[in-house]
């Protein structure tokens, strides 16, 4: 009995030789000789009833789908040959691809290749090389096989590299397609300007040209730019100096200059011709006090003018209190036209003043002064009767302020109205009789009269303790009929102004009316002290 093993690739081509196992069976036969009948025995196995397990050969680059057939058991002489296959598949194997940039040392890409054992990749660099190429790359090399990579060793990546470089582009002056600052031109102009700041003579113009090259880095699109080169000698030449009559260069020569660079700036030298200097002078004068407050000198080439004006100086003099009142600078400008001699201008100011007065002070100064007289109308015991009279004598001056010193000077003291405290007749209060009737006129006020006060005491009227009703009509005096009209119109209760004791309306009737006899009869009594007199 057999068993064959098959080794093939997925392809169908044999992988390996077959591998065939025979078991063997042998068994007796007899013939009988007469009738010539064959009569066998049972087959017997002459080395057992098993095939082995048979191992699937190693193969470089493949994996068999069986490793190792399983042994078949209880073979018998029946049992029919046994065909198997094992079938073997390419193994995964992968490569890589490098683009590096020889310029930079980086690597720009890297492609992953992915196919089976001995089989070729489809992969081509070609259209990846022209991408970079025209980008501005150049190809230095490539070791990529041209029919593609195969991948002929097992379980080995291969790396493949692509070497690149970046290109350039180097530009001259003269092929400047860019239109790159590749020319640079360093100047000296030489002008000649006279007195009056005007050029007079056509100016000299000294160039020197340098030049320089520019590389482009054409995948970067960098521009690197060589040195500049001086095309000839980097020498500007002396230049003389034309003089001029009555007037004289300076300086006389322009000396040549070397060393000069691209970086050399562009640059002017300027020949001045100048006239003789001449000055004039302007002095600030305090006219109040006759000193000087200060001095300019201005100076200028013959024959010019002076921008100069005392305006501003004067403006701040103003601003400081004074006023001008003499003003010597001509106003269309100091002319410079007298050769070696010194012209003096004077600006002549005095110093202005501010006066106040009472009624226009608006820095609050002490320009009035009241004198008073204060009249207090009170009882026995000094409580105020009646609001008092307060009189007033008012003193004014005036006080005249320096706008430069700020000194303050103040006038006379003179009164305003009248020096006189005139005179004031003490007022009537119900009840009370005061010890004055007038207070006198007080004259010959002055600043230094103190403030006065005038105390007026009222006593409270006399009452007669006996009273009684008048019936014969008695002629009266002027005093007694104005008592006693104050009587009759007293119908209501009354409060003495310093006791506080109150007096029933009848009572105080009758006291009043007593009073008006009294003074009628005194009134009708002869004066005797008048006799005396």
């Amino acid at each position: 009995m057999t068993r064959t093993v098959k080794y093939q690739y997925t392809n169908g081509q044999p992988a390996a030789a077959a591998n065939t196992t025979t078991l063997t069976f042998t068994r007796t036969a007899q013939v009988d000789h007469v009738t010539k009948q064959v009569t066998y025995g049972p087959w017997t196995a002459t080395a057992g009833t098993t095939f082995p397990a048979v191992s699937s050969p190693v193969i470089t680059g493949y994996t068999p789908d069986q490793a190792t057939l399983p042994a078949i058991t209880n073979v018998t002489a029946t049992t029919p040959a046994t065909t198997q296959t094992v079938t073997y598949a390419p193994n995964a194997e992968s490569a890589t691809v490098a683009y590096v940039d020889d310029t930079t040392g980086a690597t720009l890409k890297t492609v992953t290749l992915h196919g089976k054992f001995d089989q070729p990749a489809s992969y081509r660099p070609d259209q990846t090389i022209t991408g970079y190429t025209q980008k501005g790359y150049a190809l230095v090399s490539n070791d990529y096989p041209t029919d593609g990579a195969v991948f002929t060793t097992d379980g080995v990546v291969h790396h493949y590299v692509i070497h690149l470089r970046e290109t350039t582009t180097t530009f001259t002056p003269n092929n400047n397609p860019r239109h790159l600052t590749l020319t640079h031109k360093v100047t000296r102009t030489v002008k000649f300007i006279g007195p009056d700041g005007k050029q007079f003579e056509r100016p000299v113009v000294q160039t020197i040209t340098f030049h320089r090259t520019a590389t482009l880095n054409n995948v970067t699109g960098k521009i690197t730019y060589g040195p500049w080169q001086p095309v000839g000698t980097p020498v500007f030449g002396q230049v003389r100096v034309p003089t001029v009559v009555g007037i004289d260069p300076s300086p006389a020569v322009v000396p040549a200059e070397s060393g000069v660079t691209a970086t050399t700036p562009d640059h002017t030298v300027t020949i001045k011709y100048t006239p003789n200097p001449e000055k004039v002078t302007v002095t600030y004068i305090d006219e109040t006090t006759g000193k000087k407050l200060s001095a300019v000198t201005v100076t200028g080439p013959y024959g010019s003018t002076s921008l100069y004006t005392p305006k501003a100086t004067i403006e701040k003099y103003e601003h400081g209190g004074y006023k001008v009142v003499r003003d010597d600078v001509p106003a269309a400008g100091i002319q410079f036209n007298e050769d070696g001699k010194i012209k003096h201008f004077v600006v002549g100011l005095t110093e202005t003043t501010t006066t106040y007065t009472p009624t226009d002070n608006p820095r609050n100064l002490t320009l009035t002064h009241v004198v008073t007289r204060t009249i207090r109308l009170v009882g026995p015991n000094g409580r105020e009767l009646a609001p008092a009279i307060t009189q007033k004598v008012t003193f004014g001056r005036t006080a005249t302020i320096n706008n430069v010193t700020g000194k303050i000077t103040c006038g006379p003291w003179h009164v305003i109205g009248t020096a006189t405290f005139s005179a004031v007749r003490v007022p009537a209060i119900a009840g009370m009789i005061p010890e004055m009737t007038t207070v006198a006129a007080l004259t010959g006020i002055t600043l230094t009269t103190p403030n006065q006060t005038v105390t007026v005491v009222y006593h409270p009227q006399p009452v007669s303790p006996v009273a009684y009703r008048m019936t014969t009509a008695l002629p009266l005096s002027g005093k007694a009929r104005e008592v006693r009209e104050q009587a009759n119109s007293s119908s209501h209760r009354q409060q003495l102004p310093d006791t506080g004791d109150a007096v029933a309306g009848q009572a105080s009737g009758i006291a009043v009316l007593a009073l008006a006899v009294l003074l009628a009869t005194v009134g009708s009594v002869p004066d005797k002290r008048t006799k005396r007199h």
